[in-house]
C-alpha cells in the first residue's frame, strides 16, 4: 500500500480513514450541540473531506449522512468572508463526484425547503 505517501499529503487520503474522521467531526457537533464550525472542526473536515480524491460507491450511504450531519454548518459557513471560499470547496467535492452528487443534490434541497416553514 501508500500509506506513507497519502500522510505526506501525495496522492490520494484513504476513503474509510477520511471518513471516520468526518463522522467524529459531525458527532462532536452534534453532542455539543455547536451552532456552527469550530476551526478544529474546519480543519478536521478539510483534512479529510477535500483530501479524498473519490468518493467510493461502497460508502455512498456513509457519505450521504456526514453530508446530512453537516449541510446546515457548512451552508452557514458562506456567511463568513474567511471560510466562504472553503465551505464551497466542501459541497463542491459532493457536487463534482459522480457517486455523491446526487446525495448533495438531495441535502441542499432538504436543507432549504425545512428553512422556509
Amino acid at each position: 500500500g501508500q500509506p506513507d505517501s497519502a500522510v505526506a499529503g501525495l496522492g490520494s487520503f484513504p476513503v474509510q480513514r477520511a471518513l471516520g474522521i468526518a463522522n467524529a467531526v459531525v458527532a462532536d457537533l452534534l453532542e455539543n450541540k455547536n451552532k456552527n464550525l469550530d476551526e478544529v472542526h474546519v480543519q478536521l473536515l478539510s483534512a479529510s473531506i477535500l483530501k479524498v480524491r473519490k468518493f467510493e460507491e461502497s460508502s455512498k450511504n456513509d457519505w450521504s449522512s456526514v453530508l446530512q450531519g453537516l449541510i446546515r454548518y457548512v451552508l452557514v459557513e458562506f456567511l463568513d468572508v474567511q471560510r466562504c471560499q472553503w465551505a464551497s470547496s466542501v459541497l463542491e467535492r459532493f457536487f463534482l463526484d459522480e457517486t455523491t452528487c446526487d446525495i448533495a443534490c438531495a441535502a441542499l434541497l432538504r436543507k432549504t425547503e425545512g428553512s422556509q416553514k
